[in-house]
């Protein structure tokens, strides 16, 4: 007989109880009991069920799932102290299967006692029973409070002695080193866990979560006096992008080949992030740099103004006519690996400039221009340039209305644009490391 049965027994008549007593009906699992509870409350008839419980415990005390319906009942119908009354009644009498009753103690006691008083009960439980899903929800506890040494200790403990193969101990112990920034100490659980199962989903999910932090950390360290630029390449970009990056390295480094600079460049999928160590007492010199080396990949500067060397000269034309070629490879290998062949309509100029546009504002992020930001989306197409004129005007009056039914029109011809061009507002401007201009989030929010 299931929950819906016993429901319909009790209807029968008024007094409905003494049927379903009689028909000596059984409560196979605490989830049963949950069940049950969860049916009758939703039907309002709490009271009724509370009389139920009752009978079927005076009849057969040593069902411990009858004192479990009873007691969650009391839980919702009377309080959460007389329900661990009911269990310490419980536990007391005799001839009872006790594990699941006590747990049942311990989370009903958690949701009244205090850290000390609580961790009494467990002290308690834990010298008359020990199992599996008692010591996972001791750990529960200790991690709730924060407790991380204590956490470690049982983690560790419910680990080496094999209690279960629950993993839950493994990621409260990854989420305690994640606190205590024991970075390298959580990968390596998490890569134990990955030699273990390949498709553990949680494990692959912690690892990545670990990989971006380390990332984050290096970044962060000793931030004020380095210059930080980031810029998420959409993957057909991503070859080129990088090339004419690495060619800006390359001649930072030989600018201050006598002083102390450092340049690295970190990779997280598409997304790439420079990070300059500049020479002492240099860090506006550097930044000038930065900004008249992307009006040169923009086209708004002759390489001659930056570079005075000839084969460092040679090098820097050459890598800008090479990104033309690189971005013609890379948008053939991805309409070969996608099958999207409609995605040839995208005129390679436009795409280069866009690519060229974005290299140079994020150099000089520091200096964000709505202009600028705009002008990245406009090619040979009259109406484009027309619209993004339009677009520059509303926005920088805050016409809302306006704005949004530009950009909309544009959409409409250049969908990959606006998309492009959020993605790139939002990535650049989470680099700033001054006041955000407020012209920023007002364009973001209007971008679909």
């Amino acid at each position: 007989m299931n929950d819906v049965e016993l429901v319909d027994i009790v209807n029968k008549d008024n007094i409905g109880f003494v049927n379903f007593i009689d028909d000596d009906y059984y409560i196979s699992s605490s989830k049963h009991a949950e069940n049950i509870v969860e049916y009758y409350k939703n039907h309002e008839q709490l009271e009724l069920l509370h009389s139920l419980s009752k009978a079927i415990i005076d009849k057969y005390p040593n069902r411990v799932y009858g004192w479990i319906l009873l007691i969650l009942t009391k839980d919702l119908y009377v309080s959460t102290t007389d329900a661990i009354a009911y269990c310490k009644k419980a536990l007391e009498s005799k001839g009872t299967r006790k594990p699941n009753l006590w747990l049942l103690y311990i989370e009903l006691s958690r949701k009244v006692l205090s850290y000390d008083d609580m961790l009494k009960v467990f002290n308690d439980v834990l010298s008359k029973i020990i199992n599996d899903k008692i010591l996972l929800n001791f750990i529960d506890f200790l991690f709730e409070n924060e407790r991380n040494d204590l956490t470690e200790k049982w983690c560790v403990k419910f680990i080496n002695d094999k209690y279960s193969t629950s993993h839950i101990p493994y990621y409260k112990l990854i989420e305690v080193y994640i606190k205590q920034e024991r970075l390298d100490e959580a990968k390596l659980i998490c890569e134990e866990l990955i030699l273990k199962n390949v498709n553990n989903s949680e494990a692959w999910r912690y690892l990545v979560k670990i990989e971006r932090l380390i990332l984050s950390n290096d970044i962060e360290v000793n931030i004020s006096d380095k210059i930080v630029r980031s810029i998420d390449f959409s993957p057909e970009h991503y070859s080129a992008g990088m090339s004419i990056l690495q060619n800006f390295c390359r001649l930072l480094k030989n600018k201050y080949s006598n002083e102390s600079v450092g340049v690295t460049i970190k990779q997280e999928d598409y997304k790439v992030t420079m990070i300059i160590d500049p020479p002492n007492g240099e860090i506006e010199e550097v930044e000038e740099y930065l900004t008249s080396y992307g009006l040169v990949v923009q086209g708004l500067k002759e390489p001659e103004e930056i570079v005075a060397n000839k084969f460092e000269l040679m090098e820097l034309k050459t890598e800008l006519m090479l990104a033309r070629t690189r971005l013609e490879l890379s948008k053939e290998h991805h309409i070969f690996v996608c099958g999207n062949y409609e995605s040839r309509i995208t005129s390679l100029e436009s795409d280069l400039s866009f690519l060229k546009n974005q290299i140079s504002i994020s150099l000089n992020n520091h200096n964000l221009q709505l202009k600028s930001v705009i002008d990245i989306i406009k090619d040979k197409d009259e109406l484009i340039n027309s619209l993004t004129d339009k677009l520059f005007v509303a926005i920088s009056n805050n016409d809302e209305i306006e704005a949004k039914k530009i950009i909309s029109e544009i959409y409409k011809v250049k969908p990959d644009s606006i998309s492009s061009l959020k993605t790139f507002l939002v990535n650049t401007s989470s680099g700033i490391t001054g006041n955000i201009p407020a012209w920023v989030d007002f364009f973001t929010k209007l971008l679909p």
